[in-house]
């Protein structure tokens, strides 16, 4: 049956092909725009295997299409869906570098391609991806928080990998690894505090300080991630993630009363700790 229909398919697009050269432009457009509503239509319903197929022969055979550029971007986003990242990746390339690609697509695809490469751990590809447009992306936090927190994670991560040895001892931090935590907690501070994701910044910027054993500046970002109220239509992660600023709250307070010498100061921050565990 599929090698039937696979045969059908391709004498209709043959016999399309070969009409193309005698119509009007009117009526290609009518032809072209009637095939992107059908991969379009397939996209929406999830059926990529269709849709993937669909959008390759409308981005070959209608290069000029005012559709071209949505087009390439749904299918660079099931090419992404589908964990094929090298494919996905050269198809958001081609958008940015398209002249007709407007400019709202062209930053959903630096988006997309900054994604790819935070995937793959190519920290530096990303970074370089999101700094060329960073000033834009922090023009629409509501669209592109995502892109700000995968920014400072890069930098986090960057800086993380180096820091502990086989023994996970922790390692004297070096000048490289300070810059990338600075500028990781710099990063995850432009996450707005109306996003989802707020509390993922926060306590990324409490690690950060706990990384360089500064506890008490990591106390802050998780007050404001444990007391953040997230949208209700949050991801279920990001409420846990209230509970476990708590829990990481309470584990400073104790190991700043298990540090200090002054008796007030010990019974202050076990009171808090307690309070936090409470």
């Amino acid at each position: 049956r599929k090698t039937h229909l696979a045969e059908v398919e391709h004498t209709v697009k043959a016999y399309r092909d070969s009409l193309i050269d005698y119509l009007s432009l009117d009526e290609v457009d009518i032809i072209a725009e009637n095939d992107f509503l059908v991969a379009l239509e397939w996209y929406l319903n999830f059926q990529y295997e269709l849709a993937e197929l669909q959008l390759k022969d409308y981005l070959q055979t209608f290069p000029d299409a005012e559709n071209y550029p949505q087009a390439a971007l749904m299918l660079g986003d099931i090419l992404k869906y589908q964990s094929r990242y090298t494919e996905a990746a050269t198809i958001f390339q081609d958008l940015i570098a398209y002249e007709e690609t407007d400019n709202e697509i062209r930053l959903f695809s630096y988006a997309m391609l900054q994604d790819i490469y935070y995937r793959l751990g190519r920290w530096d590809e990303s970074l370089n991806t999101y700094h060329a447009v960073a000033d834009q992306f922090l023009l629409h936090p509501k669209e592109y928080d995502g892109a700000v927190y995968l920014a400072g994670d890069c930098y986090l991560q960057k800086a993380l990998s180096s820091i502990s040895d086989r023994t996970d001892k922790p390692k004297p931090l070096n000048p490289g690894q300070i810059a990338n935590l600075d500028s990781a907690v710099t990063i995850f501070s432009q996450v707005p505090g109306a996003s989802p994701i707020y509390i993922l910044a926060q306590q990324s910027i409490a690690r950060i300080y706990i990384e360089q054993d500064r506890l008490e500046d990591a106390i802050e970002p998780l007050l404001n991630a444990a007391t953040s109220r997230p949208p209700l239509f949050s991801d279920g992660v990001i409420f846990e993630s209230i509970w476990t600023a708590i829990a990481h709250l309470g584990h400073i307070y104790y190991e700043l009363a298990r540090r200090a010498e002054d008796p007030e100061e010990i019974v202050r921050y076990r009171n808090l700790a307690l309070e936090q565990y409470g």
